[in-house]
């Protein structure tokens, strides 16, 4: 039995689904061409927010300084006009810090992470690092697999400071900060088959700040070429929403979004650790 019995009739049908398929193609390919949207978790109930941190700092000390002007050190973090819940779904995430000095004017890096509970310290962690000549750049911080891994539903603060000599060792540093806080989530049953991408994408739909970030960035650095990788990185970067105009001062963010992460910084040893201190 034949379906259509006429030209006419197959000619009517094909004018008929043209601008349909024409349509369902036309928005397959803006869903493909739409960059990764970071969605905002939502805060809990009962509370005013989350605790102070330190995303730009803005000194001008040297010599780390004259290495970048107009350049600051930056904590990859969104706005907290955006969300104050900086999550993970993580036992070791990876954080992420904009470093604007040449690797040759620092003397050291060093990544701190703690938790307070009822004023007293029950986390402590102190991670010196060591700096390759990639920098400046975006680098990522993990925390090592060896550490003891986060707590769920328990929020912890980090802190990257940058030494720029010796001395500023017992002075005061270029420093950031943020918070993060492991939950629980079973965004990754869902991705057994995914790639690194549709993870990126699945973990900054589900406000998974962290995740999406390393996920993301690392994605980028092993493909700097693929212009949608780029223009996810850039769109998701741009819930840092660094406004520093009412301080008269000009905020770039150029160098932050336009690049992958760099291959720095790396944990040193014990050993490695004394000598730096000795330098």
């Amino acid at each position: 039995m034949h379906l259509f019995t006429s030209q006419s009739q197959r000619s009517l049908l094909g004018r008929w689904l043209s601008p349909v398929l024409f349509g369902c193609l036309l928005l397959s390919g803006s869903a493909a061409a739409a960059p990764l949207q970071f969605n905002a978790p939502p805060r809990p109930p009962n509370t005013n927010g989350g605790r102070p941190v330190r995303r730009v700092d803005l000194g001008s000390r040297t010599p780390c300084a004259a290495a970048a002007p107009g350049k600051y050190l930056t904590a990859l973090i969104p706005s907290p006009e955006i969300t104050d819940q900086l999550l993970t779904r993580s036992e070791h995430p990876t954080v992420g810090v904009y470093v604007p000095f040449a690797a040759d004017s620092i003397h050291r890096l060093q990544f701190d992470l703690w938790q307070m509970t009822d004023q007293q310290l029950t986390y402590e962690l102190t991670l010196p690092l060591a700096v390759t000549q990639d920098l400046p750049g975006v680098v990522y911080i993990s925390l090592p697999e060896t550490a003891q891994p986060l707590t769920l539903a328990q929020t912890y603060r980090w802190s990257l400071s940058v030494y720029c000599d010796a001395a500023q060792l017992e002075a005061d540093p270029y420093l950031v900060s943020g918070t993060i806080q492991r939950v629980a989530s079973d965004v990754d049953q869902t991705l057994a088959e995914a790639t690194p991408h549709q993870r990126a994408v699945a973990y900054a739909e589900a406000g998974l700040w962290y995740d999406a970030l390393a996920t993301l960035g690392a994605l980028y650095q092993q493909t700097p070429d693929d212009a949608a990788i780029a223009a996810d990185w850039a769109s998701l970067l741009s819930a840092l929403d660094i406004d520093l105009s009412a301080l008269d001062i000009e905020f770039d963010h150029t160098d932050i979004s336009a690049a992958p992460p760099v291959d720095c910084c790396q944990p040193v040893s014990d050993a490695l650790r004394d000598e730096l201190d000795e330098r």
